[in-house]
């Protein structure tokens, strides 16, 4: 670590190096799980996930279809006992679904974006959650 002020640490190069391939390999080893799914960005709190099977006219959806894509994400979650009692809150916007985690978890991450994947008119997955300190 190099320190710039007093109050300012900033990790070497070599760190920096070492944190990148971590990164880089959890984002391989993540896409490996995707099930239907192109892994678009893998960082610290944040996973964006395109579905594989988009259809060719990425035509607006309406209210109707955003509600009924939220109603249904929370419902799989609901129905998997290993997430139920976790705490996600999620919306969906043009087909674009977010979904926040409150607990720091890939695990849950890989299984909540896998459920959302398997819904229709799903444009992309954004899934955030605590970034480790």
């Amino acid at each position: 670590m190099t320190q710039t002020s007093s109050r300012e640490v900033v990790p070497t190069s070599s760190r920096r190096e070492k944190l990148a391939v971590v990164v880089e390999t959890g984002a391989a080893d993540f896409s490996r799980r995707l099930q239907g799914g192109t892994l678009l960005r893998f960082e610290s709190g944040l996973i964006v996930v395109e579905p594989a099977n988009l259809r060719g006219s990425l035509q607006p959806t309406a209210l109707t279809t955003d509600a009924i894509i939220t109603s249904s994400v929370r419902s799989k979650i609901a129905d998997q006992s290993q997430l139920r009692t976790r705490s996600f809150e999620v919306q969906t916007d043009n087909g674009i679904v977010t979904i926040r985690a409150k607990e720091e978890s890939l695990e849950d991450a890989v299984a909540v974006i896998n459920l959302a994947l398997g819904i229709p008119d799903v444009r992309q997955i954004v899934y955030t959650m605590p970034a480790s300190v």
